[in-house]
């Protein structure tokens, strides 16, 4: 029975994990380049989230944000700009959708005070 039951086991392990965990260079590189884009995505995203609240309407154009339906959420960041950093001419890819969820889905707090709201996410 455990004869049986040993090559299925190796068999999952290899499909899962690759060989003992291993993966190949390619397969490592790919798997950095997409940490680094995820990381890079991040900090824009928080980098936008400060930008849009030093605005001096930043509670109108949250309220506006929030209006905004979620899948044109992040084109209304790209277009304002909030989603690119200072020297390059294109947002990040991908910082735009995600500061545009931090800010829908951060509570405003009283007196709708935009720097409260910053300071505390």
């Amino acid at each position: 029975m455990i004869e049986a039951i040993r090559p299925s086991v190796w068999r999952n392990a290899s499909r899962n994990t690759g060989w003992g965990g291993w993966v190949t260079g390619s397969t490592a590189s790919n798997m950095a380049n997409s940490a680094g884009d995820r990381a890079r995505a991040e900090m824009a995203a928080a980098f936008c989230v400060n930008r849009f609240g030093a605005g001096s309407d930043a509670v109108a154009q949250l309220a506006v944000l929030k209006s905004t339906p979620s899948y044109q959420r992040g084109d209304l960041l790209r277009k304002g700009g909030w989603a690119t950093m200072p020297g390059s001419k294109d947002p990040v890819d991908g910082a735009a959708d995600i500061c545009a969820r931090k800010l829908v889905t951060a509570a405003l707090p009283a007196g709708n005070d935009i720097a409260a709201l910053l300071s505390a996410g």
